[in-house]
């Protein structure tokens, strides 16, 4: 198999993964196929070209220069491309998960990434304190009418 075959075909599986996430995200597969299925379609291949290749090759993770002369090789290029490309799409079927979770729109978590997951953090920390606050003051409201009345029962 050509590289360029194998580029064009993981291209077109990580594709179909945000395509699940993006127009299916409720369909109870979705996350299945994009996060598990796909992703291990994946990873086996990156690890395939990794096993295959990256002994045999001149160059390194040490410098710039030697990781441009391991990705002098296109088997190993083509590694690094399809470890971007699983990458991405696990943190894109996180994403999705977490805006399902909080209940957030998922246009805005796919398309603005890391800003939307800090706004979600940060909305679900209000979130929560919120709760903690209600649940706090309504405990207390309680307490109180539950003293009140014990000691009306006792005069």
């Amino acid at each position: 198999m050509h590289p360029e075959t194998l580029f064009s075909a993981s291209g077109k599986l990580a594709m179909a993964g945000w395509a699940l996430l993006v127009f299916a995200p409720r369909w109870r597969w979705s996350q299945r196929i994009a996060s598990a299925i796909i992703l291990l379609a994946l990873a086996t291949v990156y690890l395939v070209l990794i096993v295959l290749y990256f002994a045999k090759s001149p160059g390194g993770f040490g410098t710039l220069a030697q990781v441009t002369q391991l990705f002098q090789n296109p088997w190993l290029l083509l590694a690094g491309w399809i470890h971007y490309l699983a990458f991405d799409l696990f943190l894109g079927a996180w994403q999705a998960r977490q805006a399902q979770r909080f209940c957030l729109a998922r246009s805005a978590s796919l398309c603005f990434g890391q800003f939307a997951l800090r706004w979600s953090d940060d909305c679900s920390l209000r979130w929560m304190e919120s709760i903690v606050r209600y649940l706090a003051a309504s405990y207390r409201t309680q307490d109180d009418e539950h003293s009140r009345r014990t000691s009306e029962l006792s005069v």
